[in-house]
């Protein structure tokens, strides 16, 4: 079963969350110098804006079915599709689960969009691959460390970014549009050229993609962002 939509909103317990578990949280970092800029868009995108088709995910870092996409689908849809510019692949932010992996996810995200474009979908792709250890971690935030000074930011540029108010705030109000405009319920979701792909009760895999995609590519016209 995939992941469903917890209707959380973050909180600036986010930080509390990512301390070990044997301590008490630190207090709030001073703002971080030299950070990136941060990336602002609403969702992050690849691939041609002249695309017949756009695709359209709406992910959780939090979440397993995500992941298992992103290892395992994924590489072969943007060799086939992107990279070719037949595709046009939007990756749309959501919080899913449990508290804890409302927070997990929400500090992820926060951290890729402040290490700036660039490193976005690296840092969510580091995510990804480092969920097992995150769970299984009395110290999940050491781990968000080491993310973060992989892709140029230090630890307490990573504390002020992800405990900054209007970092929390454009969060939520990403997560709001997808849940109560894009009306999105779980995770993974995708949505190509406006429709929900029907994945037939399965997790998709690129022979599923490949059949969906391939009728859109024959007849249709260069295709709109879905936001």
């Amino acid at each position: 079963m995939r992941a469903a939509i917890r209707r959380l909103t973050v909180a600036m317990a986010t930080a509390i969350v990512l301390s070990p578990a044997t301590s008490r949280a630190a207090p709030p970092s001073p703002p971080a110098r030299h950070l990136p800029q941060p990336f602002t868009a609403a969702a992050y995108v690849m691939g041609s804006a002249h695309a017949k088709v756009t695709i359209a995910e709406y992910a959780s870092v939090a979440c397993p079915h995500c992941a298992r996409f992103d290892a395992q689908v994924f590489p072969a849809l943007k060799a086939r599709y992107v990279d070719t510019g037949k595709v046009r692949f939007e990756l749309h932010e959501m919080l899913v689960g449990s508290p804890d992996m409302v927070q997990v996810a929400a500090a992820g995200f926060m951290l890729a969009r402040c290490a700036g474009q660039t490193r976005y979908f690296p840092i969510v792709e580091a995510i990804y691959r480092a969920q097992p250890e995150i769970f299984s971690s009395n110290d999940p935030k050491s781990i968000f460390v080491r993310i973060a000074k992989d892709n140029g930011l230090d630890e307490t540029q990573m504390d002020a970014c992800i405990s900054d108010k209007a970092n929390i705030d454009a969060l939520n109000q990403r997560v709001k549009y997808a849940t109560d405009v894009a009306k999105i319920d779980s995770t993974p979701t995708f949505i190509l050229n406006g429709t929900k792909l029907d994945e037939h009760g399965r997790e998709p895999d690129i022979a599923l993609f490949d059949a969906a995609l391939q009728p859109l590519l024959a007849k249709a016209p260069a295709a709109r962002s879905h936001r």
